[in-house]
């Protein structure tokens, strides 16, 4: 299943991580470019830590 997130503040982030590590393709979109960098960058970093704990695994790299 793909699921599309409008917005990358908080709680489209938020969302976007939930449903990343549910193991759901997702693709998050905003108008403003540079919250959305400030979202990759974030989600990048949280979703690597929980591969480092072995609490997800990686199956496709993150793009935007």
């Amino acid at each position: 299943m793909n699921i599309a997130i409008i917005g990358s503040g908080t709680m489209g982030s938020g969302i976007t991580q939930v449903a990343a590590t549910a193991g759901f393709e997702v693709k998050i979109y905003d108008t403003n470019l540079d919250a959305l960098a400030k979202s990759k960058s974030n989600l990048e970093n949280t979703l690597s830590k929980l591969v480092e704990k072995t609490k997800i695994h990686i199956r496709r790299i993150i793009t935007f």
